[in-house]
C-alpha cells in the first residue's frame, strides 16, 4: 500500500476551489485550475486523483477514466486510482473492467471495504447476483457508510424458530423500493419477523408486506418492541441466497407496481 504525504494548504484550496467549480457546472475553469496544479506539482498524484475525482463529479466519466488509467500505471498500488478507475467504468456502465480495477483497489487497500462494496454494485449491473449479495455486506464496514446499530445481534441467516426478527430499512426511499421485493421471502421462515416501515410507505407497500407485522420506523432510534435479532433490508437477499429469480417480482407485487387489475 502507498501512502501520500499531507498536501500543502495552498493544494488544499486549489482543489476546493476547483470541486466549486465544479458543482456550478464550471468544468472547464475546475479543469484549467487541475491544469495549474499539475504545473506547480507535476510528480504528486494526489493532483491528478483530484483532476480524475473532478471530472466524476462533473459526469465526465470517459476523461476521468483516462486520468485514472494513467495513474495505475506509474503508481500501480495507489488505492486511490484504482477506486477512482473502477468508479469510472461502472458510470460508464463497463461494469466487467469496473469489477476488475475494484478487486486490484481491495488489493493493494489495507482497509478494503469501500473497493468490495462498490465491486458488489458492479457485479449487480453485470447480473451476477450472488457475487454482488456477498460484496454488498461490506458496505457496513465503510466508516462513513450510513447504517443503524442496535443492541442486538445481527441476524446471520441461522435458524429463526421460536425468536423475533426485526427488518431495518437501511436508507431511504430507493433502497426501500429496491430491496422491498425480498420482504415476501421472510414469510417462509420460522418466527417472526417484523418489518420496520417508513411511515408514509406503509399504505403503498401494503400488497408486498402482507402477513408480516409491521411496525413504523423511529428514525434512528430502536422500536419499541422486543426482538432477538435484526438485519437491514438489503443484506435480506445475501442470507437468503436469493438469485436472479429469486428477486423477480411475485404475481401480486407486479400487478401492484404496474397497476394491473
Amino acid at each position: 500500500m502507498m501512502r501520500l504525504s499531507p498536501p500543502s494548504g495552498a493544494m488544499l484550496s486549489a482543489h476546493a476551489l476547483a470541486q466549486d467549480m465544479v458543482r456550478q457546472q464550471r468544468l472547464g475553469d475546475a479543469l484549467r485550475i487541475y491544469d495549474r496544479m499539475l504545473c506547480l506539482a507535476s510528480d504528486d498524484p494526489r493532483v491528478r486523483l483530484q483532476q480524475g475525482a473532478g471530472l466524476l463529479l462533473g459526469n465526465v466519466s470517459e476523461c476521468a477514466e483516462r486520468q485514472f488509467q494513467a495513474l495505475t500505471r506509474t503508481h500501480p498500488v495507489l488505492k486511490e486510482a484504482w477506486q477512482g478507475l473502477g468508479k469510472a467504468l461502472y458510470d460508464h456502465q463497463r461494469a466487467e473492467a469496473a469489477v476488475r480495477a475494484f478487486t486490484r483497489a481491495a488489493e493493494v487497500s489495507d482497509a478494503p471495504s469501500r473497493a468490495l462494496y462498490h465491486r458488489g454494485l458492479a457485479h449487480r449491473l453485470m447480473g451476477n447476483f450472488e457475487a454482488g449479495w456477498l460484496d454488498h455486506k461490506h458496505r457496513l464496514m465503510v466508516p462513513d457508510f450510513r447504517h443503524r446499530v442496535f443492541d442486538r445481534p445481527r441476524w446471520d441467516g441461522s435458524s429463526l424458530a421460536g425468536k423475533r426478527l426485526l427488518v431495518i430499512c437501511e436508507q431511504d426511499y430507493g433502497d426501500v423500493f429496491q430491496f422491498v421485493r425480498l420482504v415476501p421471502h421472510l414469510r417462509d421462515l420460522p418466527g417472526e419477523s417484523i418489518f420496520e416501515c417508513l411511515a408514509d410507505l406503509g399504505d403503498i407497500l401494503a400488497p408486498v408486506l402482507g402477513g408480516l407485522t409491521v411496525i413504523p420506523s423511529r428514525g434512528c432510534e430502536a422500536p419499541r418492541i422486543a426482538l432477538d435479532c435484526y438485519v437491514s433490508l438489503p443484506s435480506v437477499a445475501f442470507l437468503l441466497g436469493v438469485g436472479l429469480t429469486g428477486i423477480q417480482t411475485p404475481a401480486a407485487s407486479r400487478d401492484w407496481a404496474t397497476g394491473s387489475p
